[in-house]
C-alpha cells in the first residue's frame, strides 16, 4: 500500500472540499490543489499519517498563500497534524481549526488507544480551561481517558492557531 498524498476535491456551493488521504512529503505537489477554489477552502485531514520537513515547507507556503485570498477551515485533523499544529508557527495560515482527533484510552477494558474527533468549540468553552471532553468508549461504554498531556495537546487552541471557532 502506497503512502503517497492522495487528493479528492468537491465543491459545495461556496466551499471547496480538499480530502487529503497519506503522507505529506517532498513528492508531494501541492500547487496544484490552489487551482479554481471556491471563496471558502474546507480541508479534512482525517487520513494524514505524516508529514515531514518538507512537507511542512511546502504545507505552510500553500496555507500562506491560499489565506491571502480564501477563507481556510481545517476539519477532522489527524494526531499526526495536530502534533505539527502544536510545533510549527502559522502551520494553519490564519485558517480555522474546527476539529480534530485526540488520543483516549479505556481503563475500564482492552480496547487500546482510540482517537475521538473533538471540536474546537467543545474544548474551549469547558469552562473548567483546556481539558479533554469526556468520552465513552466505543467497546464497553465506559468513561475513556485522555492519552496525552493536555496542555501540550491543546497549546495550539491556546496560541490562538484556531482564528476563532466556527
Amino acid at each position: 500500500m502506497s503512502n503517497r498524498l492522495k487528493c479528492r476535491r468537491t465543491d459545495d456551493g461556496d466551499t471547496t472540499i480538499i480530502r487529503l488521504d497519506g503522507v505529506i512529503d517532498e513528492e508531494t505537489d501541492l500547487e496544484s490543489l490552489a487551482v479554481n477554489l471556491r471563496p471558502t477552502v474546507r480541508f479534512d485531514l482525517e487520513r494524514v499519517t505524516r508529514i515531514n520537513s518538507f512537507g511542512v515547507r511546502e504545507w505552510i507556503n500553500m496555507v500562506q498563500s491560499l489565506g491571502e485570498r480564501h477563507n481556510l477551515e481545517f476539519t477532522r485533523c489527524s494526531v499526526p497534524v495536530v502534533e505539527q499544529l502544536n510545533m510549527i508557527s502559522n502551520f494553519f495560515g490564519g485558517g480555522t481549526v474546527v476539529s480534530f482527533y485526540a488520543p483516549y484510552i479505556c481503563p475500564n477494558c482492552d480496547g487500546g488507544e482510540v482517537e475521538m474527533l473533538l471540536t474546537t468549540e467543545e474544548v474551549v468553552s469547558n469552562r473548567s480551561g483546556m481539558d479533554a471532553p469526556p468520552r465513552k468508549c466505543p467497546s464497553c461504554g465506559g468513561a475513556m481517558e485522555f492519552d496525552d498531556v493536555e496542555m501540550e495537546y491543546f497549546l495550539f487552541l491556546e496560541c490562538g492557531e484556531t482564528h476563532g471557532v466556527s
